[in-house]
């Protein structure tokens, strides 16, 4: 979501930034509020809590057909992050193994 924020904001960097200097990233008070913002809708945490979440905001729409986006930097860890959503929300098995299959 920081590359999202510094785009937004007009400002410029050379690619995304890895987590790793995202963290330590500094941020003014204006850049900080935008981002708190932008990312009020972000559904986080353990796997209870994004399921809740999901079905919540499934609940909230008053639909059955929701979207997920993981913006994990490293793709390994997106597809690990795709593989755990649909473990929970699914129940699906063979998601473990297509995600183990993949690294």
């Amino acid at each position: 979501s920081l590359n999202k924020v510094i785009s937004r904001l007009g400002l410029s960097t050379m690619g995304l930034i890895p987590p790793e200097e995202a963290i330590n990233w500094p941020l003014d008070e204006h850049a900080r509020a935008y981002m708190e913002h932008e990312t009020r809708s972000y559904i986080e945490g353990d796997p209870d809590q994004v399921r809740e979440g999901v079905l919540a905001a499934s609940e909230r729409y008053q639909t059955g057909d929701i979207g997920i986006v993981s913006n994990c930097y490293h793709f390994n860890q997106r597809i690990q992050s795709y593989a755990l959503v649909a473990e929970y929300l699914i129940g699906s098995g063979s998601v473990k193994e297509s995600a183990a299959i993949s690294d």
